[in-house]
């Protein structure tokens, strides 16, 4: 089990008992500061972990993802840049990459290259700009988690999802699907 608080993170076994830590972000991740936000994932489908925190003042994304199912094992690391702030991370897994969303003007959608990561390897990103989206100045689009068995039946987009509330965006009441 890992737990990750604004701050720090700490992995636990089965029995609540400590494997590891509890450390400071800047220390899981090597050369940062300990900025927040942290997100752990868990990939079921290739055993491995996933974890995450910006850098606010370089506009960050620092993503680990573990070498083994073992989360006190090495982890591959790796430092994505945007040209805003990437605020309010949110993550899921599906079969051609990772993916996030963040409260931006533009590129708030992104694909990580989840098989290159789970290697090692050198790891790209593309993003885009989700159209017509209106809001209150706060972007709320959360990308699907895909939680079936296995990937044989997914589909090779990942759908995004945004609530719109007349309350707060003007508008009509409407789920939005991308």
């Amino acid at each position: 089990y890992i737990q990750m608080v604004n701050l720090a993170m700490q992995v636990f076994d089965k029995q609540g008992n400590s494997l590891l830590g509890p450390l400071s972000l800047s220390s899981v991740f090597p050369g940062s500061e300990s900025d927040g936000d942290p997100i752990v994932l868990y990939d079921k489908f290739a055993d491995r972990w996933m974890i995450s925190q910006f850098q606010v003042s370089q506009k960050q994304i620092l993503i680990a993802v573990s070498i083994s199912p073992d989360p006190t094992d090495e982890w591959h690391y790796y430092t994505f840049t945007f040209n805003q702030f990437p605020d309010y991370p949110k993550y899921s897994i599906w079969k051609n990459g990772y993916y996030m969303t963040a409260n931006m003007l533009s590129n708030n959608a992104v694909a990580f290259e989840r098989d290159s990561m789970l290697l090692g390897k050198n790891a790209r990103m593309v993003s885009l700009t989700i159209p017509n989206l209106i809001t209150n100045g706060f972007f709320s689009v959360l990308p699907a988690y895909f939680d079936g068995n296995s990937f044989e039946n997914a589909s090779d987009a990942c759908p995004l999802f945004y609530f719109l509330d007349d309350g707060w965006a003007g508008g009509n009441d409407e789920l939005k699907i991308w």
